[in-house]
Order: structure tokens, then sequence, then C-alpha cells
């Protein structure tokens, strides 16, 4: 909900601030205000602060909120919140019911990352009538920014919130999440997908469901949403990353098969689609994705993925060949000495698993592995 713009008041001239803006007015504050507004109007702020400060110096003890307005207005030209802050919460002081003053001053409390002034500022907005939407907006990003999730997910009524755009639902609602309401959560989830057009809102659902372990769901509403159409390989590619962290790999290698039709993917992606497509017992489609990887210049670990993929398929004598040049081209000497080792052990080459069992090291735990494995060895007579 960061989406909220400073909504600052036009600076009074005639008509506006009415009546307020008469309030124990003297010719002396009309005109060092209408002197500031002029200056204003120019862009001459120095001219415009100073007059302002003559004023003060003058009548010290005779402050008015409109000249703390128009100086509140100038500190923001000059992008001094705090300055602004000040004058606006004491234009607001004098006023006392000028909502727009109290608002300007806890926006940019929060601006400023005072907190709790915000809250004192916006309590006064609140005793003044309630809140409204828009200053409602600002207090809910105070409690996001002290992590107050309880406080932010009860702000708004169910009126309100059924009125707020997509944006805004939102995050009210990651706030029900995170204070722990889950029923509340896919209750109003619920009712936002079943009023709005928007697919995004499954994305969203399936993203928490798979989550919080509620498999089933998170499954059937990221097909929902894919099935909307529309969805661009970019988020099937999302879509699939988010079924693979909740360990549903086949629906997920289905995603990635489907966005690398339409699409070349990233390295990073076309590994992780190798992978996810091995975790699914989708052996050669794992390692056809991961040749393309490797044909592409890929470096992100996309010959040792092609060496595992071997390994869980039991060709063991192409898994070991593969991490021998994967750890030549990727680095890792320990855990690709080790894999190579182990896989030309089940491939019965013993003489091969010998030498590279001994270049795994001693003291890492793939060093460590590759010992046990050679005193296996040693204990059971597999000197061929």
């Amino acid at each position: 909900m960061k989406k909220l713009l400073i909504i600052l008041v036009v600076l009074a001239s005639a008509g506006a601030f009415a009546a307020e803006a008469e309030k124990d007015i003297s010719p002396a504050v009309r005109s060092a205000y209408n002197k500031a507004h002029d200056y204003y109007d120019k862009g001459e702020l120095s001219k415009a602060e100073e007059a302002v400060k003559e004023y003060r110096t003058k009548f010290p003890d005779a402050p008015h909120g409109l000249l703390s307005m128009i100086m509140g207005n100038i500190c923001l030209k000059k992008q001094d919140k705090k300055c602004a802050m000040k004058e606006f919460e004491d234009s607001a002081n004098f006023y006392e019911n000028n909502r727009q003053m109290w608002e300007n001053a806890s926006l940019l409390a929060y601006e400023n990352k005072e907190y709790k002034k915000a809250e004192q500022l916006l309590g006064k907005l609140a005793s003044l009538g309630g809140l409204n939407m828009q200053e409602k907006k600002i207090l809910v990003s105070v409690y996001f920014a002290q992590e107050q999730w309880s406080k932010a997910a009860s702000l708004f009524t169910p009126a309100e919130f059924k009125s707020m755009d997509d944006s805004d639902a939102r995050a009210v609602l990651m706030a029900t999440h995170r204070a722990g309401r889950k029923d509340s959560f896919y209750s109003m989830l619920k009712e936002r997908i079943d009023t709005s057009q928007n697919p995004e809102w499954w994305k969203f659902y399936a993203a928490f469901a798979l989550d919080d372990k509620r498999m089933k769901e998170g499954v059937s509403a990221m097909k929902t949403y894919v099935r909307a159409g529309g969805v661009t390989a970019e988020e099937k590619v999302t879509a699939a990353r988010l079924l693979a962290r909740a360990k549903v790999y086949d629906e997920s290698a289905e995603l990635f098969s489907a966005a690398m039709k339409e699409t070349r993917l990233e390295c990073r992606d076309m590994v992780f689609a190798g992978n996810v497509a091995r975790k699914a017992g989708q052996f050669e489609n794992s390692i056809n994705i991961l040749d393309k990887a490797v044909a592409a210049g890929c470096s992100d670990r996309a010959l040792s993925s092609k060496a595992v993929a071997y390994f869980y398929k039991k060709d063991y004598g192409r898994a070991a060949e593969t991490f021998v040049r994967a750890t030549e081209k990727e680095g890792n000497r320990a855990y690709g000495s080790y894999m190579a080792g182990l896989s030309y052990y089940k491939a019965g080459d013993s003489v091969n698993a010998r030498r590279f069992l001994k270049m795994a090291g001693r003291n890492s735990e793939y060093g460590k592995r590759a010992a046990k494995l050679l005193e296996y060895m040693d204990e059971n007579g597999k000197n061929s």
C-alpha cells in the first residue's frame, strides 16, 4: 500500500480556506501571507520563506496557521519533509479541525519514518469524526512499517475492502495472513475472486495455498490461473516455480515445457526446469532441457545437473563421464570427484572409481564420503 500520494491543500487565496483563513487574521498576517504567496507562485522560494520569517520575527508570540501552511508547502518544494511536517502540524493545531493539515502532517510523519508520531496525528484525525479511506491508507502503511499485522488487518470494514482496487486489497489480505487469520484470509480471498475478473488472483491464491501446504487447493488454483488464458511464457515460468517449491513436480514440469515452446528461457530457469523434470521422473526430458542449457553456454551448473539426471536414470557410465566434464568446467572438485567416483563404482569400473574418489580430498563432506566408499571397497575386495 505504498501507492499513497501526498495530497496537499492548494495554497489559500481568494475563496480558499474560506472561514478558517479569516480566523483571527490581522492585517500583518494578511500582508505577510499575500507577499509569501506571490513569491511562491513565481517560484522564488527564498523570498517567500523570508516573508514568513519577517512576520515571525516581528510577532514571535502571534503564530498563524495560514503562514504555517504556506511554509509547509515551501519546505516541501525544498524537499525538507521534516520541516514540512512541523509546519503542517502547527497549522493543524492552529485550525484544530482542518482535516487536510492533520492528514498532510501524518503522511509526512510516515514518510519520515516517525511512526509513533504518525499514529498520534492520525488519532487526532480520528477524533474529528473517524478516518476516511485516504487517512486509513496512511495508517495501514504505518502499521505495515511496524509489522503490526493484526491492526492492519482490522482497520477496514468489509464494505471498504470490497471497494478497494486490487493493489490495496492485496495488501490487506497479506496483513490478514501475516496476522495468522488464515480462515479469514481464504474467505476474503475467495470473495475477492468471485467478484473480480482478474485471473492474477488465482496465482495469488495458489502461492499462499501452496505455502500453507493446502496442496489440492493450490494446484487447482494454479491450473485455473493458467487455463484463464492470456498467460505469458514468463508467467508460466513463475507458476512452474511456485509448483516446484511445493514439490508438485509433474505439474511444474508441464508448465515449463509449455513455456519453452513459446520462448527461450534464461539460463537459471532452463537449469531449474531440467532439475524439475528429473524430480518428476522425466529423465529424458530433463537431459534434453539440460543439453539445451549446455549448448546455450549456461554456467548455472547445467552439466552437473545433467550428470545427476543420468545418475537417477541409472545410466552410471554417462553420469560418471558428465560429472568429470562438469568438474572441469564448473569447479566444485570435491563434489564432482566423489559423484564421478560413485558413478564409476555403480557402473562396475572400480579402477576409475578409486581414481576419482581419491581426488575428492579428505576434509570436505564429500571427501569424507569418498573415504568411506574407498574403505568399503577395500573391505569387500573391490580391487580390480
